[in-house]
């Protein structure tokens, strides 16, 4: 969350965040730029800010001499009145003669620096005469003095968390890694499974790298699949073979990811292969593997629409093209000649798409199966048909290129990142589908940073809202308040990146779902009215506040309504201190029948000493994580009335091999993407959907209603809409309980009699374990997330190792438990099912006989940063190995204020933060706090984990695919290549 910030003697007005979102470096000086410091001095110039870098402009407004001396020499400093010629134009000096300027402190002559030797004069320019901070960028009267300190220089010290499936490529380009040769069958690097590894391929420093080969165990039906961190300018395939190294199944396309499965038990080689590497000039590109359960889960959807397999039934020769340019006979004739087509059939009677032949390939040429290419002892299928395709797929005027299938590929499921959605199952809202979906007529405002309104997730799903943020600078899209709520980004992570958080947070209350393509949102039917409050510096409480009376159909600063009010707030955002007139607008909202649900923010402290969390009348949500844990970024205290899921990216629980985030969607420069963050902001928009799937069945339900249901007392129901996750009763950390659902659809309906069945449904957490190599026994919770007496009838298991005890009864915990006796090495996977009168559920187990491989995890080097929060640079780094549990230690740390970082550098190119990097921030990449060292720091803790983005299949290709972000941060001395 943000904090309000004060300027020493000077006034700021309250500016708040997104909660989950980061703060800019120089939001001071902006702050200054747009006036928002009232009572600081200023320069007094109209042609430019005099940095002590010298005025360029001569506007010297505090002299009256101003460009009048004949005598100026100026070092540096053309155009600008320098009376005393002392080489700086110092707006206050009076005398000519050089040292004799009683208002100017500073005033030296020609050639001498000031007296504090920054090189510059500053005596206009600071409160702390004698500091100048030498940057251009900073306005006059912002620059922050030095910190000091009696005891002169700090320690900085904690620990990286890294998740213990998490590993490394053992031949990457960064010179601080020991090389281990990953390159064939008898080298193939062992991982564990699950596993998550960052890789690289191209021009080492040492060698150049074309292949990495991984051995691994893996269960009937588990998956491999490779993430590109840029499919623009690279092409890595991906092939799965035997443990003798012959080919069984591989996943040859142009997008960014790829997948294999594995057809049986037992242990394989997975290799990653580079087709082509790098055409922008870099050494080469990194990648993410992924080996476990499902690992792509139903977005295998994605890369089997793109993908091709040498191994697959095909007429060699053919391809079946579909061109954007149809109608332009010049650029088909070129497109032919290019690629040595001709036509068989023109496409005018199938939709465009035409079958061409490929003249230099004999037709016949795979009878007998694939041909192979053997390296390292792997026999790698290879096809000239597939190549062609591959750079037809990557020509202009191209819209899909495909061999002409013999067999087709596997039919897709819905919503194909759905089986990512771990945080749904949750809170028991699959069920509550089967009773509403939600509403048109029910409408979320979410007061943040905007919706990307193009993004595939949202399209269809979004009435009219409005821009509140009042200044242009800090909109960044050319003006103050107007109709207009899309986000343009709000650069507001370090480096520039945007962070398009009200576009991950309206996916979570109402993404565009069962459309094949993304993710699900909680009230699909539901609508959003985007109000946008958060620019690049975040946002102030008159725009809040604003954005809040809009909402609610309350007059407001636009001089507009709109159509129909919202039903329901969602505010994400926060700051310290309490807002008298966010209380106010809120307070109004709820009398006009509004429910407003908050975040309680992530700063691990007590939620009622921030606005909007610890103000009245509002619903505050805490986060937990996938094991209904409070997750350990969450605030917490007697404001909170509910929990809900946050995620918790330091985790992988439920073996997917990714962490445990909520997915949602994002923006992008091509919009589409979709990612896994973290946070209290993710919680709250769950609990709004979830009150819009309540207003969906009971469009009359008012706040005062919704905080009796929250605590249980509702005169017309005895169903509670939470569940107790701690001794019974409310508590500082959940609240009333984890919000459930169907239970709260359910009450919604009871207490205006709509519910005449008493249904129970059963409820399974988690629905998926994994025991790894040691551990032996497991909890499941199974609870009724229905009404009425849940009853289980049987609980089975597919398999002699895997039992479980009881084998009925009702909700309550059931102990799994495994026996590794007797059985071989390898992974193996079962099933348990569960029967009840509310239906019937299964979860998925994964048990390791034999060495893991590794019990922790190793992402390599890991680079922590100490990054000056003024200048972005890096002022202090330390170097971290698995083998000391990166656990870091920066002694001699200048005083100052800092950010936080650590990640990887697999590619040697001086930066962290590229996709596929491990990557993290304290306490949060997403929102990093300042650490303001002028005493030491110890027991800092926070993740680095691999970032991929996820894309829909439409983003994926390399054609529309947005460019990757770059790097958003520099470490120290970088090794030369």
């Amino acid at each position: 969350m943000v904090r309000r910030r004060a300027g020493g003697s000077c006034s700021v007005i309250g500016r708040w965040r997104a909660v989950g979102r980061g703060w800019p470096a120089a939001a001071a000086a902006v702050l200054m730029a747009m006036g928002l410091l009232t009572g600081c001095p200023t320069d007094g110039m109209t042609g430019g800010n005099d940095n002590g870098n010298a005025n360029t402009n001569g506007n010297d407004n505090a002299n009256s001499n101003s460009n009048s001396n004949t005598n100026d020499n100026g070092i540096g400093d053309p155009g600008c009145s320098d009376r005393d010629d002392d080489g700086f134009c110092d707006d206050l000096e009076i005398n000519s003669t050089p040292g004799t300027d009683p208002l100017d402190p500073e005033d030296n002559p020609d050639n001498v620096k000031d007296a504090d030797a920054d090189g510059c004069s500053d005596f206009d320019e600071t409160n702390f005469p004698g500091f100048c901070d030498n940057n251009p960028n900073t306005p006059p009267g912002t620059e922050t003095p030095p910190i000091t300190t009696p005891g002169g220089n700090v320690t900085v010290s904690g620990t990286i968390l890294v998740g213990a499936s998490s590993l490394v490529d053992g031949d990457t380009n960064d010179p601080t890694a020991a090389v281990v040769d990953n390159d064939g069958v008898g080298t193939g690097q062992s991982l564990p499974n699950p596993a998550v590894v960052g890789g690289f391929l191209g021009t080492t420093f040492e060698k150049v790298d074309s292949s990495d080969v991984y051995r691994v165990q893996m269960a009937d039906g588990q998956t491999a699949t490779l993430f590109l961190a840029d499919p623009i300018a690279n092409d890595f395939d991906l092939f799965l073979y035997d443990a003798d190294g012959e080919p069984l199944d591989s996943s040859e396309g142009t997008g960014k990811a790829e997948v294999v499965m594995s057809p049986s038990n037992g242990t394989y080689l997975v290799e990653v292969f580079g087709y082509s590497v790098s055409n922008n000039g870099d050494p080469g590109g990194l990648y993410t593997l992924l080996i476990g359960e499902n690992a792509l889960g139903a977005g295998a959807a994605q890369a089997a629409r793109e993908k091709l397999s040498s191994l697959h039934d095909y007429v060699e020769g053919e391809v079946v093209l579909k061109r954007r340019d149809a109608g332009d006979a010049t650029r088909r004739a070129k497109l032919v000649g290019d690629h040595g087509l001709e036509t068989i059939e023109d496409g005018s009677n199938s939709g465009g798409f035409e079958r061409m032949r490929i003249r230099s390939i004999d037709r016949h040429a795979k009878i007998g199966g694939a041909a192979m290419v053997d390296r390292g002892g792997l026999r790698r299928p290879t096809s000239p048909t597939l190549n062609a395709i591959k750079s037809l797929r990557r020509a202009e005027g191209v819209e899909n290129a495909d061999p002409n299938y013999i067999r087709h590929v596997t039919r897709e499921p819905n919503d194909e990142f759905f089986a990512f959605q771990w945080h749904y199952p949750l809170i028991s809202l699959p069920a509550a589908w089967d009773v509403t979906t939600g509403s048109n007529d029910v409408i979320v405002a979410v007061v943040d940073t905007g919706v990307v309104l193009n993004h595939p997730d949202m399209l269809g799903q979004t009435v009219a809202g409005f821009d509140f943020i009042s200044e242009a600078s800090n909109a960044l899209d050319g003006n103050g308040i107007d109709a207009d709520a899309n986000d343009p980004g709000d650069t507001a992570l370090p480096g520039g990146r945007s962070t398009f958080h009200g576009t991950h947070v309206s996916g979570t209350v109402a993404a565009r779902t069962n459309n094949t393509t993304g993710g699900a949102g909680v009230a699909w039917d539901a609508r959003i009215m985007p109000i946008r409050v958060l620019g690049r510096l975040g946002g102030i409480d008159t725009d809040i506040a604003q954005g809040i009376r809009f909402a609610a159909g309350l007059t407001n600063s636009s001089g507009t309504l709109p159509p129909q009010r919202a039903d329901v707030i969602n505010m994400s955002l926060g700051g310290q201190g309490i807002s008298t007139i966010e209380q106010a607008a809120i307070t109004t909202a709820r009398q006009a029948g509004v429910i407003v649900v908050v975040a309680a923010g992530n700063e691990q402290s007590n939620a009622q000493f921030f606005s909007p969390a610890g103000l009245d009348g509002v619903v505050t949500v805490s986060a937990v994580g996938p094991s209904r844990a409070l997750a350990p970024y969450s605030n917490f205290g007697e404001t909170i009335e509910v929990a809900a899921p946050g995620g918790d990216l330091s985790v992988d629980l439920n073996s997917d091999s990714f962490p445990d985030g909520v997915l949602s969607s994002v923006g992008d420069d091509g919009g589409g993407l979709f990612s896994l963050q973290q946070g209290t902001s993710m919680a709250s928009p769950h609990v709004a959907g979830v009150v819009a799937l309540m207003k969906a069945v009971n469009p009359g339900l008012t706040p005062d209603a919704f905080d009796q249901l929250l605590a249980g007392t509702h005169p017309g129901t005895t169903v509670r809409i939470t569940d107790d996750l701690a001794p019974a009763g409310r508590d500082n950390s959940f609240g009333h309980g984890l919000i459930n659902a169907l239970s709260a659809v359910r009450a919604a309906e009871d207490i205006i009699g709509m519910a005449t069945v008493d249904t129970p449904v059963l409820a399974i957490v988690p629905r998926s374990v994994d025991f790894g190599s040691s551990a032996t026994s497991a909890t499941i919770a199974a609870t009724n997330g229905g009404v009425g007496s849940l009853n289980i009838t049987g609980v089975s298991s597919d398999e002699p190792w895997l039992t479980v005890t009881p084998t009925s009864g009702g909700a309550g915990a059931f102990m799994a438990t495994v026996n590794r006796t007797g059985l071989a090495d390898g992974v193996y996977s079962g099933r348990l099912t569960f029967a009840s009168n509310g239906g019937d559920a299964a979860v998925t187990v994964q048990v390791t006989v034999g060495d893991r491989t590794t019990s922790a995890g190793d992402v390599g080097t890991l680079y922590v940063l100490l990054v000056e929060e003024t200048t972005f640079e890096s002022a202090a780094q330390a170097n971290l190995t698995a083998a000391g549990g990166y656990a870091f230690e920066m002694a001699d740390v200048a005083p100052g204020n800092y950010f936080l970082f650590a990640g990887t550098d697999l590619d040697n190119d001086s930066f962290l933060g590229d996709e596929g990097e491990a990557f993290g921030g304290y306490p949060t990449v997403l929102d990093p706090v300042v650490l303001i060292t002028n005493q030491n720091r110890t027991g800092l803790t926070f993740a680095s984990t691999f970032e991929i983005n996820i894309q829909t299949p439409g983003t994926s290709s390399v054609k529309t695919g947005a460019a990757t972000p770059r790097p958003i941060v520099r470490r120290i001395a970088p090794t030369p290549r």
